[in-house]
């Protein structure tokens, strides 16, 4: 959950307040989909307040820029095993089918390329 964007003007008028939340469902529904314990984020500092209130995020320690960016990070990580009936009970619309998440992340009920490869044991 990294490189979210955006446009500004757009982020400040009231129609599209609710953006970020729409970007926050399709991560909830990947974490769902996968099974995942966890789900992290780089984001700007100004933005960590979103993060902790709206989901529960848990901060850490500044991560160093790399050299393309000019602007700081910091690691968000959330324990989604943990966070998720809290997460449905306070936002329903996050909860998704396991359709949604096979339309989204699988090919012809297979699961993709990228799920279907485990890494080697060397």
């Amino acid at each position: 959950m990294s490189c979210v964007a955006t446009d500004g003007e757009l982020g400040r008028s009231q129609s599209y307040d609710l953006l970020p939340y729409v970007v926050l469902r399709s991560w909830i529904i990947a974490a769902e989909h996968f099974n995942a314990d966890y789900i992290a984020a780089a984001v700007q500092p100004q933005h960590q307040i979103f993060y902790t209130r709206a989901l529960g995020c848990d901060l850490h320690p500044e991560v160093r820029p790399e050299a393309h960016r000019l602007a700081s990070l910091n690691l968000i990580t959330l324990n989604f095993a943990q966070s998720a009936k809290r997460l449905y009970e306070n936002l329903p619309f996050l909860r998704s089918t396991p359709y949604e998440g096979q339309q989204l992340f699988e090919r012809d009920g297979n699961l993709s390329m990228a799920t279907a490869q485990r890494p080697s044991i060397s």
